[in-house]
């Protein structure tokens, strides 16, 4: 019985009109059925894959000179580039700015610890005080767990604005009034020379 060989291993293979199929390596017993076997490793001629191009660099960020706190998501990180010289000066920042001697004026870590006692005391007592006198000073269309919870969400943006706007931290750097933002870790930024202290106090 005659034998055909197959052009891609070298296999020799029944000559017969049924088998088509090299039965070693599966190909095409016709040779001009498949291209000629390449070997393994080797790329043909416009098929090697391109390498990604690389992404484009970042666009800077054109910041203003009085930004000098470099707070990315108010973790305290120090921003590389400098500010502008040519720009104009800041307003309302240096010793004529009025936060330069705000009247309320308080140590960053009392601050922070009166704003912490403070505000848990107003809204825990707040709806205590609704609960048990509200009778003397809540109308009377208003309905009782309204003017409960109202009461705790009053206090405590009360004190929100009392400790954010009023009543500020002394900057340990010029004195001046720094308002505090809260964050991780909670910041207080200086309105009168725009230096920003990291307190080891996390709050949202």
């Amino acid at each position: 019985m005659s034998s055909r060989v197959c052009p891609h291993c070298g296999a020799t293979n029944p000559d017969s009109a049924i088998i088509t199929l090299c039965r070693r390596c599966g190909g095409s017993l016709e040779s001009t059925a498949l291209p000629p076997a390449v070997p393994r490793g080797v790329w043909l001629s416009g098929s090697a894959p391109t390498p990604p191009s690389p992404p484009p660099p970042p666009l800077p960020v054109p910041r203003p000179p009085w930004e000098r706190a470099a707070l990315p998501d108010d973790l305290g990180t120090a921003e590389a580039s400098e500010p502008a010289v040519d720009m104009p000066p800041p307003p309302g920042l240096g010793l004529a700015s009025p936060y330069a001697d705000w009247p309320l004026r308080l140590p960053i870590w009392l601050h922070l610890t009166l704003d912490i006692i403070v505000t848990m005391a107003s809204f825990l007592g707040f709806p205590m005080l609704v609960a048990t006198r509200g009778e003397a000073f809540v109308p009377q269309w208003c309905p009782a767990p309204v003017a409960f919870l109202g009461s705790a969400v009053v206090a405590l943006l009360t004190m929100r604005l009392l400790f954010g706007h009023v009543v500020l931290g002394r900057c340990p750097r010029c004195g001046g009034g720094a308002k505090m933002r809260t964050g991780r870790p909670i910041t207080y930024h200086c309105q009168a020379c725009g230096h920003v202290h990291r307190s080891k106090v996390s709050g949202g």
